[in-house]
């Protein structure tokens, strides 16, 4: 799962991710993973633009570690992806409501992703609640 896959890749690139933070003078990184869509041909993109706004403060990537070749040219043809970890100060906070901007547009989806988020999760504990209750409720089955 996403979850299972997200965390393979930061293990696999902690030691980049704890260096390049280093070399910025951050000791907690926030991290995310950010890529890039080509909706044209040899779209370009800039990789530094991309801002969060969090608590009224203004994030920018202080540096960000290429996962895909095409990451470095900061272009991407029709339908391709550029993805790179992108590495800001600390103090983001991931599950409260941030804004993210880009080359002068912004967007407040984080606040509806955290809520659908939330939604999930409290399903997932309702069914972990409901099937403690059934195993509870029956207990072991005994043999003789």
């Amino acid at each position: 799962d996403t979850y299972r896959s997200m965390h393979r890749l930061l293990e696999s690139k902690a030691g980049e991710i704890a260096d390049a933070a280093r070399q910025h003078g951050i000791s907690e990184p926030s991290v995310f993973l950010v890529s890039f869509f080509g909706t044209q041909t040899r779209a370009r993109f800039e990789a530094e633009a991309l801002t969060i706004t969090d608590r009224s403060r203004v994030f920018r990537p202080r540096t960000f570690l290429p996962l895909s070749p095409s990451f470095g040219d900061r272009q991407v043809s029709l339908r391709e992806t550029a993805t790179a970890i992108y590495i800001y100060d600390a103090g983001l906070r991931l599950y409260d409501p941030f804004t993210l901007g880009y080359d002068g547009v912004s967007t407040d989806e984080w606040e509806r992703t955290l809520r659908k988020l939330d939604r999930e999760r409290a399903a997932v504990a309702a069914r972990a609640a409901a099937a403690s209750r059934d195993t509870t409720a029956t207990g072991p089955a005994l043999t003789r």
